[in-house]
């Protein structure tokens, strides 16, 4: 599975991606929406599968959704956050499309059982 990885903390991306790279999946980094916006426009098709930060520095992650499920309905999203109140907003988004929420700090094991969800 190809997975976009967007976070601006450099210890979550480098944990992310290693982990999801021994689990034999490609992973495209990103720090930023608007990085991340960018790769997704450079190659649509490339990915299956978002994980990615709800505050981010430039747009959001709720933004980057937003922008990318106009053009895609159905690519999964997890999103990310370390504040409880961020995972009612992301249960209103299930009935839009494939969404799941990790509440930080979670574990390696718990994020990889929301992805299989989508295998």
């Amino acid at each position: 599975m190809n997975i976009l990885v967007v976070d601006d903390e450099q210890q979550i991306i480098h944990l992310l991606s290693s982990f999801l790279r021994s689990k034999g999946h490609s992973v495209k980094i990103a720090s930023s929406g608007e990085t991340a916006l960018d790769a997704y426009h450079n190659d649509s098709c490339a990915f299956q599968l978002v994980i990615c930060d709800i505050r981010l520095p430039d747009i959001d992650g709720l933004t980057l959704y937003q922008q990318i499920t106009k053009q895609n309905k159905t690519l999964p999203f997890i999103f990310m956050s370390g504040h409880l109140e961020q995972e009612e907003i992301i249960r209103s988004l299930e009935s839009a499309g494939p969404v799941e929420f990790l509440l930080k700090p979670f574990t390696l094991k718990t994020l990889y059982s929301k992805i299989q969800n989508f295998l």
